[in-house]
């Protein structure tokens, strides 16, 4: 009743790896691997999460500094016009020296100030961008790791499925079968006999290898195989 079993491992494994290398060391468990893979899937989410927060703050720091980069065209422009103005009172005041400049000096050294400012928080924003920049590539390089992880741990989860598969289909049973032939009558009682033996022991093959594929972990898997394939 083992005849054809090694055919019909070779068809059901194929439903359950692409490739043939087997492990040489006993694998680990399927639960196990499952338990393995849903934490670093968790993982995985957690660190995704992180990472869609950092770009957010990436994205908010870079508006950050793209204001204040507008912001320092407009006090530049200030600047030179205090500036203009300012010079224009140094050269009135040679005409006229009574002539107060105090307020065109408050302009522009009110205008320098906010310029200046404005520098110093263009720099402390270009530095934290940097921070954040660097923070999320860090974030992203832990992300693909724990990417890379899991699709190695889903290659060993195949190949443990595959394992349990094989040794499931290696299990030994007794079948009764009960078959009853009618003999053409130009047969020998030899002949019938004989028929009568082929005929019980291709119906006790079918019996067993029906019994062994719903005895598998994976049963509905295997008979969805089994049917694209007959």
């Amino acid at each position: 009743m083992r005849l054809g079993l090694s055919a019909l491992l070779f068809a059901l494994s194929s439903c359950l790896v692409t490739t043939s290398t087997q492990a040489e060391n006993a694998s680990p468990s399927v639960m196990a691997i499952d338990d393995t893979l849903f934490s670093h899937q968790t993982q995985w989410q957690e660190a995704q999460k992180a990472t869609q927060a950092q770009h957010i703050k990436v994205h908010n720091q870079q508006a950050e500094l793209d204001r204040l980069i507008e912001i320092a065209k407009q006090l530049n422009t200030q600047l030179q016009s205090a500036k203009a103005h300012l010079e224009h009172d140094y050269l009135k005041m040679i005409d006229e020296p009574e002539l107060d400049i105090t307020p065109s000096q408050n302009a522009y050294q009110a205008a320098w100030a906010e310029v200046k400012q404005n520098q110093q928080q263009r720099l402390a924003a270009e530095q934290t961008l940097q921070e954040q920049q660097a923070q999320l590539t860090q974030l992203q390089t832990s992300q693909e790791a724990l990417a890379q992880k899991i699709k190695h741990f889903e290659q060993d989860k195949l190949r443990a499925r595959s394992e349990r598969l094989r040794t499931e289909l290696k299990r030994a049973s007794v079948q009764k079968v009960s078959f009853t032939n009618v003999c053409s009558a130009s047969m020998t009682l030899q002949q019938c006999n004989q028929q009568t033996l082929e005929l019980a022991q291709q119906k006790a093959v079918k019996q067993f290898q029906a019994w062994l594929i719903n005895e598998t972990t994976e049963s509905s898997l295997v008979k969805q195989h089994l049917a694209n394939i007959s």
